[in-house]
């Protein structure tokens, strides 16, 4: 969110220059390219290829996070495994995860953009 941007690219986080806050700042308030692009055209400090790597990592951010939409911490862990088509994700949980496999079908348009191909996500229980 804006808010989330602004907080953190105008603290002071010892350690990081203004341009990693900013940065850091992009990938916690990640929604879409179009925000990506407005944000940071407040500094103009990225170049294309890494505003890109930026909404890669940020999309990341996004699908891991419809992992545990939830906040129920029911994956235990996602093996990645090369199929004809792209790639199946499984994912194994623990329990009724409704939400995190809806929530994960909707982000996986992120991965499969990282990946440059189609991913199968498949719930699996422990």
């Amino acid at each position: 969110s804006q808010h989330t941007y602004y907080i953190i690219a105008n603290s002071g986080i010892n350690g990081l220059s203004h341009k990693e806050r900013v940065r850091l700042a992009l990938l916690a308030s990640f929604k879409n390219k179009t925000l990506l692009k407005l944000y940071s055209e407040e500094t103009n400090w990225f170049s294309d290829d890494e505003l890109s790597d930026i909404q890669a990592l940020g999309g990341i951010i996004k699908f891991v996070n419809a992992l545990n939409i939830s906040n129920t911490n029911s994956v235990q862990d996602v093996k990645l495994q090369s199929t004809k088509e792209g790639y199946d994700l499984f994912v194994n949980d623990q329990g009724e995860s409704i939400a995190e496999s809806y929530q994960s079908n909707r982000q996986k348009k992120h991965i499969e953009k990282v990946l440059k191909t189609k991913v199968n996500i498949i719930f699996t229980n422990a």
